[in-house]
This record gives C-alpha cells, structure tokens and sequence, in this order.
C-alpha cells in the first residue's frame, strides 16, 4: 500500500511537471541560483581570506627588511580591503608598532585600541597593545596613568613573556609620578619575583638611591 502511495506521489509529481513546465523550470533556476550562490560566497569568502593572509605575509617581508614605509602602505592597504579577516586584524596590531617606530604616537594609538577592541584572542599581542599605549602616555608625562595601565598588564596577563618588564616600567613612572613608596614597593616586589631579571642590577642601584633620598 504504501509503495502505491509512493508511485502516485512520483507519477502526481511528474504530472504537474509536464502540466506547468514553465513553473518548475522557474523553482530550479531559483535553486541552482541559491546553490550557486552559496559556493560563490564562500569561494568569495576563501579567496578573500587568502588574499588578505597574502597581503600579511607581504607587509611582515617589507618589514623584516626595514622596508617601514612599504610594509606601512601593505598594511594600510589589507586593513582597508580586508577589514573583517583575521589578517587584518593582526594588520591593526602591526601597524601600532610601526607608527610608534616612525614617531606618530596618536595613529599608534588608534590602531592598538582597533586590535584591542577586535575578537582577536591572542593574550600577548594584547598585552603588547596595551603596553605600547601606556608607552605613550609614558612619552607625553602622563605618569601616574601610565604607571597604572603598566601595573594592570603585569596583573590582567600572568603569562605575558614580558611581564616583568611591565611591572619595572610601571615603577619606574610611579617615581616619575612623585609616588616613590610606591615605587620602592613595586621594585622590591620586582626583584624578589624576577631575581634573575635584566634590570636586577640597575632596580639595586635604584632602590639604594631612593632609600637614602
């Protein structure tokens, strides 16, 4: 019985179609156009994430051979095409650090915070981010924030391959800032987390200077 159901079914289907040719003709092209689409799109989306990662991998070339302006125009150039991709966003890290190199510290700025406010995950590279914009602040005499932005990363990213630069620099514009028992406390801690530090030397020298004062 339900094999009869079935034959009906098909051979009612087949019906309609030869009595209304013009109607199904018109349901395929919709459907092979949606299907087409779709491949179209994500062959769009691929070729546009490669183009992009292309354009990366160009701009970190002209850097690595302190070609600064061409990888800044490559990069300008993939967060301007591309802006939705991975690469891109790497792009706005990338090129924080290459303005602060050339000495524009607000174009800086403005591409760190765009990497920081992205859904990139990448601990370090925000840490990094946030370093450099605590480095201009640093650079403008802004002291006391820039001291607390470089405190905060030593905090927010334990795993941070620098973090004890972080928590140096962040002493260290304390002092500038006129918070010297701050700054005493945050070199002590310093030195007794990272004895084998690059600034072990220089932070005893400092703290021997700072307690006679």
């Amino acid at each position: 019985m339900k094999e009869d159901k079935f034959i009906s079914s098909v051979m009612g289907g087949a019906k309609y179609a030869r009595e209304n040719v013009q109607s199904v003709m018109i349901v395929v092209v919709i459907i092979i156009a949606i299907i087409a689409g779709g491949i179209f799109l994500q062959s769009s989306r691929i070729n546009r994430k490669e183009a992009a990662a292309t354009k990366l991998g160009l701009a970190q070339i002209a850097y690595d051979t302190e070609n600064y302006i061409e990888a800044k125009d490559t990069l300008l150039s993939l967060v301007n095409s591309f802006p939705k991709t991975d690469a891109a966003k790497t792009g706005f890290y990338l090129l924080g650090h290459l303005y602060f190199a050339l000495g524009k510290m607000d174009s800086a700025e403005v591409f760190w915070n765009k990497y920081l406010e992205s859904d990139m995950e990448d601990a370090d590279m925000k840490a990094a981010s946030e370093a450099g914009i605590a480095g201009i602040l640093s650079n403008n005499r802004e002291f006391d924030e820039a001291a607390q932005k470089f405190e905060n990363i030593y905090e927010k990213y334990p795993k941070y391959f620098d973090r004890g630069n972080m928590l140096w620099l962040a002493a260290i514009n304390y002092q500038g800032a006129g918070q010297i028992q701050k700054s005493v406390e945050l070199l002590e801690k310093y030195l007794e987390e990272f004895e084998d530090g690059s600034k072990t030397m220089n932070t005893k020298l400092m703290l021997a200077e700072m307690k006679v004062n």
